[in-house]
């Protein structure tokens, strides 16, 4: 009978310790929007103010977008809707 190790891989813990271990932003604030997607700043505060882009208002001055929401976002605008 195989045994399992129940421990992590020591690799892994040593990126850990270190700073090196990568992890998936949940967030994008509007600068970081607007270079990867190449759109202004102006017209993504436009979309927040209609309603049309999913988004958190942190603050009176901080608004963050959602990565995950913003992926369902983009992968369904420009289809057809379904009636």
């Amino acid at each position: 009978m195989e045994t399992k190790r129940l421990s992590p891989d020591p690799a892994e813990v040593s990126r850990a310790l270190h700073g090196k271990m990568e992890t998936k932003r949940l967030t994008m604030d509007v600068d970081e929007l607007a270079k990867a997607t190449n759109v202004s700043k102006s017209t993504l505060y436009g979309l927040v103010r209609k309603g049309k882009l999913p988004s958190i208002r942190i603050s009176t001055r901080r608004i963050v977008f959602p990565v995950a929401a913003l992926e369902r976002f983009l992968s369904e605008t420009g289809k057809p809707k379904e009636s």
